[in-house]
């Protein structure tokens, strides 16, 4: 092992004394100046307590260290609990009676988060499709309707504010053409009415 140390560093650690290892102890003005550079006119002078404060200080960095974790934790606890879900209406969606069969059945739910209503689409795997997948809210008559957004699996999309899934339970997912047209393409591929 020491014919790897370079002569250079061998001959520094050989000057080394059992002084260069003790520890230094900062001057009392260093512990003066901190303490005065903290002091504000409403607070009495401490400078004459300077080993007052040294000795307190690391039970005072432990205190505010603590006293961190602990807000640290109460904000976590408070932003979990303070979220609520709630489910409004559920439904299995299938293919049974559509145009476009072999698509795999899912479960789908309205849930209330936090004021916000959103669909929640659990599907294992949606078999490839010419075009696009998309998620709408219709009526029971089939005279009006409301996109949720695409999905090609499992998803959560938000409802529009508005739009009550009591008064458009049916839940329905369609393959669209990527040809720019907006509305519906008559290509439902799976289906099912919520249960509010």
């Amino acid at each position: 092992m020491s014919e790897q140390i370079p002569n250079d560093l061998r001959e520094l650690m050989a000057e080394l004394t059992e002084a260069d290892s003790q520890r230094l102890t900062p001057p009392d003005l260093v512990w003066e100046g901190i303490v005065s550079s903290l002091e504000t006119p409403e607070t009495p002078a401490v400078a004459d307590n300077v080993s007052f404060l040294r000795r307190r200080a690391p039970l005072v960095l432990a205190a505010a260290a603590a006293i961190l974790v602990v807000a640290l934790v109460s904000t976590a606890v408070f932003t979990t609990s303070g979220s609520t879900s709630t489910v409004v209406a559920t439904t299995t969606i299938t293919d049974d009676g559509l145009p476009v069969t072999g698509a795999a059945s899912a479960e789908a739910r309205i849930v209330e988060q936090d004021g916000q209503l959103q669909l929640e689409i659990d599907v294992d795997e949606l078999p490839e499709a010419d075009g696009f997948y998309e998620v709408w809210l219709i009526d029971t008559n089939v005279e009006g309707m409301f996109s949720l957004g695409t999905i090609s699996g499992a998803g959560t999309l938000e409802v529009p504010a508005g739009v009550d899934p009591a008064d458009y339970p049916v839940v329905d997912i369609s393959i669209e053409p990527v040809d720019g047209d907006p509305t519906h393409s008559g290509q439902s591929v799976l289906r099912g009415v919520l249960n509010t």
